[in-house]
């Protein structure tokens, strides 16, 4: 692993996220010259997000989003602008996710799953005058209504706070 604690923290999410690829095959590919230039072009440079797959074991990284999600897992990392990513907030700094092969089924049941939740609590609430917790939520209810979500060769239209219209 590096001497890097920021590229060490990036490797080991990979590590958590990609179970298929072996151990001489994960090495190999965190030593490989073009990922440790992509990767400290990401922490030390302007580069936002990187994307890595895993194809059955076969590793790789770009800074390109994947065109296709159908047979390949992703995991994207990002950072909020492209300031240098520091030893000493590289934690709280990188951001990472998933990208599922099907990234608006993905979206919706983190929007009820997560968001929601956090917008209707009411200490959440408490916080925010009726107006604005009036316009969060009617906007976050027409944001969840437009969300389309195809599931099992059907389309699924997600409707206000949870319901589905088949």
């Amino acid at each position: 692993m590096s001497d890097d604690p920021r590229l060490s923290h990036i490797f080991s999410k990979l590590r958590s996220s990609f179970k298929q690829p072996t151990t001489e095959k994960f090495d190999a590919f965190t030593a490989n010259e073009n990922t440790l230039e992509l990767c400290y072009n990401f922490l030390d440079g302007e580069t936002l997000t990187l994307y890595f797959s895993d194809n059955r074991g076969s590793l790789k990284v770009q800074q390109d989003p994947p065109t296709t999600l159908k047979t390949t897992q992703f995991l994207y990392i990002t950072k909020a602008d492209t300031r240098a990513v520091s030893e000493e907030t590289y934690s709280t700094s990188i951001i990472t996710g998933d990208l599922t092969t099907s990234p608006l089924d993905h979206m919706a049941r983190t929007t009820m799953e997560v968001y929601l939740p956090l917008l209707t609590n009411p200490v959440s609430q408490d916080q925010w005058s009726e107006m604005v917790a009036k316009d969060i939520m009617e906007t976050f209810d027409e944001f969840v209504a437009n969300v389309q979500v195809s599931t099992s060769g059907r389309e699924a239209r997600v409707t206000e706070r949870g319901g589905e219209e088949n």
